[in-house]
């Protein structure tokens, strides 16, 4: 049963892999095999080539653009809190070794 399920998944990757680049594929080969390639003949003139115009594929667009609404922010004035701290200790943390917690030479014990 775990086999199978594997084997099902990987198909499921591979069927979403290639649904997310056919739209890809599909514009490139058209682009590479569709169109006519012209031969210049007259290479020491100076001139124009006529474009083919008459490929309406590139009117469709298969990434459209988003472009969401902005939102306007307003910028508060900072509040200024004056508050006095009046305990020297209370910028200790609590798994700060203090000066009297230390341990001493051992010559002195």
């Amino acid at each position: 049963m775990n086999r199978v399920k594997k084997i099902l998944a990987s198909v499921l990757v591979l069927l979403l892999t290639g649904a997310l680049f056919l739209p890809s594929v599909i514009k490139i080969s058209h682009a590479l095999f569709e169109h006519q390639e012209i031969e210049c003949k007259n290479l020491g003139t100076i001139h124009l080539h006529e474009s083919e115009l008459d490929c309406d594929f590139h009117k469709f667009n298969l990434t459209p653009e988003f472009y969401p609404e902005l939102q306007e922010y307003s910028i508060l004035p900072p509040r200024i809190i004056k508050e006095e701290i009046n305990d020297k200790y209370t910028f200790l943390s609590k798994y700060q070794k203090l000066h009297f917690s230390l341990r001493g030479p051992p010559s002195l014990s």
